[in-house]
């Protein structure tokens, strides 16, 4: 699922798609598993009550694993082919190694 984050954080747009050729530039977008669960409790309100809000992009990038931060960085799939067409395996390795050492398995 991707999620679209308004420049102060808040969630703008869900979608089952990416929508990044779509929408406005200032959108941060951000790759989750459909299975995440992107809200916390609230603050209880006067009866007591606490209700569910989603997350802001800052609990987010807390709350996601290793695994979906390195999906969301790695380059689509057509370009990772180009890639290698163009500039071989070695080339494709170096970015791919790039993103699994800025995101390390925990």
């Amino acid at each position: 699922m991707y999620l679209y984050f308004k420049p102060d954080g808040k969630l703008f747009l869900r979608s089952k798609v990416s929508m990044s050729e779509t929408v406005d530039e200032s959108l941060t977008e951000m790759f989750v598993d459909d299975s995440f669960d992107f809200t916390v409790e609230g603050e209880a309100d006067s009866e007591g009550l606490v209700g569910r809000q989603e997350m802001n992009k800052s609990q987010v990038e807390a709350a996601l694993s290793y695994a979906n931060k390195r999906v969301a960085a790695y380059p689509s799939i057509s370009d990772q082919l180009d890639k290698i067409f163009h500039e071989g395996l070695d080339a494709w390795k170096v970015e791919i190694q790039a993103v699994k050492d800025k995101y390390p398995k925990s």
